[in-house]
């Protein structure tokens, strides 16, 4: 998100107050990041340091109510835990929305420390992104959601992967995840197969004006099974090498293509790849 979307509060001049550490509270649910490990807030717990300590940006909605963290959770954890400090200095903000709110902390996020992307799409679906809206659904009706985690149990974090087969073609993206969710059966939707098997549909359409994804084809990928079809697509990486231009979806692209003609004496599914046909 660009700060100029934040035109309707970004010159809005906050207001600098001491604020008691009971009345402010840190947005987990909405679009704050989860806490860091517990070593780090009892670190700063312990070397609290006046110097060094910024004002906490907090986030009140017009109404009144608690004070929300924008930016400065972990301060207030140590604080929290240190215990002796009863109130802390903090810049107030006065927003008309929890969507404001969650477009001022995406803002403060440029040019930091990178931010995950599920965090980047918590916050952005909690600022009504369209873009962030349709990655969702996509996600949702497949079975998963977004969340850290990459274990399996129905979780999705690659998000930065997804959100760009979006923006080359929502349609194919949403397919490909599909069939994705169906080979891994809740476990983990691995990021060169879902590249792979975007990649394959969105050629297959492009070069051949039809789907490769068929019923047939998705049974043929399902019983192969995810971790096998990451075998695969490692066998050809480590053939064209890790330097090979177009990395990204070509080496996963022709690693499910080598799985899907696996067997097939005729009919073989040919897809080009600039000069090369691989077959």
């Amino acid at each position: 998100m660009n700060m100029t979307e934040c035109s309707s509060f970004r010159n809005k001049k906050a207001e600098r107050r001491n604020m008691s550490v009971d009345d402010l509270v840190i947005p987990v649910k909405y679009y704050q990041r989860e806490a860091p490990s517990k070593k780090k807030i009892e670190f700063m717990a312990e070397n609290w340091n006046w110097v060094l300590y910024e004002p906490i940006k907090v986030s009140q909605i017009k109404g009144g109510g608690k004070g929300r963290v924008v930016d400065g959770g972990n301060r207030l954890r140590a604080a929290w835990l240190n215990g002796s400090m009863k109130t802390l200095p903090c810049d107030v903000h006065v927003f008309d929305s929890v969507q404001d709110e969650a477009k001022a902390f995406l803002g403060l996020q440029q040019g930091r420390t990178r931010i995950k992307s599920y965090e980047n799409h918590r916050a952005s679906l909690c600022a009504k992104d369209s873009s962030a809206i349709l990655l969702d659904k996509i996600v949702k009706d497949a079975g998963y959601e977004v969340r850290n985690g990459r274990t399996g149990d129905f979780v999705f974090d690659a998000v930065s992967t997804l959100t760009k087969l979006i923006t080359s073609d929502k349609d194919i993206a949403s397919k490909a995840f599909d069939v994705c969710a169906e080979i891994a059966g809740g476990g983990r939707i691995y990021n060169h197969v879902l590249n792979g098997v975007f990649e394959v549909e969105y050629r297959g359409q492009n070069q051949l004006n039809r789907t490769i994804l068929t019923d047939q084809n998705i049974e043929k990928l399902k019983k192969e099974g995810m971790i096998n079809l990451v075998r695969e697509i490692n066998k050809v990486k480590a053939i064209v090498g890790t330097g090979s231009s177009g990395f990204g979806r070509k080496i996963p692209a022709k690693g499910i293509l080598n799985v899907l003609n696996k067997g097939r004496r005729t009919g073989k599914i040919r897809l080009s790849f600039d000069d090369e046909v691989v077959l």
